[in-house]
């Protein structure tokens, strides 16, 4: 009897999270077959995000990335720009596919990708938007030098480059023949 409620306020807390539209409470309440009120409802979402000490949606280190960038970098041409935030990203994106970045914080994944795709944009970037950033991270609580901060750097370049070499010999064409 109770894991109805529990199934029907988890749905209700996903539905508001992520969804764009509403689910009205009498759909919730017809779920239930009348068994429970939107009372009974509204205390078990309460305890439910107290059991998850509310770490319902947390940002993603996608998130935190584009944030970084779009708060930093002002003075880069949006080539440049463009450049840097498709690299960070995808570094985000490698991040997902290994089980270490599991078990670190989404804002380490995120520094670190950025500052590997800094290095890969060299001086494309303007050194005024290298200066923000740097700012603008200690201005977060973020630290570069974080050790959690440069096992992901690491890896994630090491990531980079053996992915990058594995695509560019997919596309060397074959000799001979």
């Amino acid at each position: 009897k109770t894991y109805t409620i529990v199934a029907v306020t988890a749905i209700h807390i996903a539905i508001k999270l992520v969804s764009p539209w509403k689910l009205r409470m009498n759909h919730l309440l017809d779920l239930c077959a009348g068994k429970y009120t939107a009372g009974d409802i509204a205390s078990m979402e309460l305890v439910i995000l107290n059991a998850l000490s509310w770490r319902v949606h947390p940002p993603s280190a996608f998130d935190f990335c584009g944030e970084l960038i779009d708060s930093s970098f002002t003075e880069s041409t949006p080539d440049a720009l463009n450049d840097l935030q498709d690299k960070a990203r995808y570094l985000t994106e490698l991040a997902v596919i290994d089980y270490f970045f599991v078990t670190r914080k989404p804002s380490s994944v995120a520094l670190a990708s950025i500052l590997v795709a800094l290095e890969l944009t060299r001086d494309q970037v303007d050194p005024r938007d290298k200066d923000r950033f740097t700012s603008r991270v200690g201005q977060v609580g973020l630290d570069a030098s974080d050790e959690e901060v440069i096992q992901c750097y690491t890896r994630l370049r090491v990531m980079y480059r053996n992915n990058t070499s594995a695509e560019e010999e997919e596309e060397e064409p074959e000799v001979g023949g």
